[in-house]
């Protein structure tokens, strides 16, 4: 089976930036829910084809949303979602168990016990891991264990994967009846200045993935990220598509133009002219280049924004 078979859907969904890489990796995406009508328009933007929800999760029927998507039980590929961290998060001014919001996972739960996906994916702040002394992140792996999954917690740091941020989450990852492999979680691929400073162990083994000595790759910088981007005056606004600065100077450049080509092919309707516009985009640059972006894009939108056109 590939990737583009594999379905999901998304609780706790915000404005789809988990969503967001799920589609990147090819999952294609059923079902959304978030509370905040702003972040679920964002959402809708950015995944027209999901079917999307406004509504407090705990007044959702979990078993009627699996029959309205026309779902057996055991036949959803990955249930993921992010329950809200701010009750977890080391820099709340309290972190009490009275805070409503520290009990959703609860209703993640139930999510998962309606439609018993193949994987389940959990992310939050790694302020879960201390949470309650750890009793909190016990309870939902036991619960999980309940339900039938192999589940186990890991905490990744964003610049260790080539991200521009010192951001780090704390990932729960379960298979329905199988143990959850050690290659589950990637390894870092990059080098960057950053240290824990939280918990970083649970049940005495280490969580947090560190780079090996093997991996030689800098971290990339905010400057790197940004840099190739036209410079505007406060407030100015001019032609809705502007020309980057210069060429791509790293890959993280490289790959955000591909994004943004994407995104613009997506407005364009006809095979024709997508054709014409990716051969004006890549006249002058180098044959390398040229081929990183055709085989990337291969005259192709992803398909939750050709579903509009």
């Amino acid at each position: 089976m590939s990737t583009s078979d594999l379905k999901y859907i998304d609780l706790f969904a915000g404005a789809g930036g988990l969503s967001e890489g799920l589609s990147e990796a090819g999952f294609h995406g059923l079902f959304a829910n978030e509370v905040i009508a702003e972040y679920a328009n964002t959402y809708r933007q950015n995944h027209p084809s999901a079917n999307v929800t406004t509504a407090d999760i705990r007044n959702l029927d979990a078993n009627e949303i699996r029959k309205s998507l026309n779902i057996e039980r055991e036949e959803l590929d990955l249930l993921a979602g992010g329950p809200p961290c701010q009750g977890f998060s080391i820099n709340a001014p309290v972190r009490s168990i009275l805070d409503d919001r520290n009990h959703l996972f609860k209703d993640y739960l139930r999510f998962v016990d309606a439609f018993a996906p193949k994987a389940v994916l959990i992310e939050n702040v790694p302020g879960l891991v201390s949470f309650e002394d750890g009793n909190t992140l016990h309870a939902i792996l036991n619960a999980l264990a309940t339900l039938g999954y192999g589940a186990d917690v890991r905490i990744l740091g964003a610049a260790y994967y080539g991200v521009p941020q010192m951001r780090w989450r704390t990932f729960i990852i379960g298979l329905r009846g199988k143990n959850l492999p050690a290659s589950a979680f990637p390894e870092p691929t990059f080098h960057a200045p950053i240290r824990p400073n939280f918990t970083a162990t649970f049940n005495g083994q280490p969580l947090v993935k560190m780079p090996s000595s093997e991996t030689d790759a800098k971290f990339t910088s905010v400057k790197q990220a940004i840099e190739d981007l036209p410079i505007l005056s406060n407030g100015e606004q001019g032609e809705r598509i502007k020309e980057y600065r210069c060429e791509p100077t790293c890959d993280y450049q490289s790959l955000t133009i591909v994004k943004s080509l994407l995104i613009q092919l997506a407005s364009i309707g006809k095979m024709s002219q997508r054709e014409l516009f990716l051969n004006s985009f890549t006249k002058g640059k180098s044959s390398r280049e040229r081929n990183f972006v055709k085989q990337d894009c291969s005259l192709s939108v992803p398909s939750r924004f050709m579903n509009e056109y």
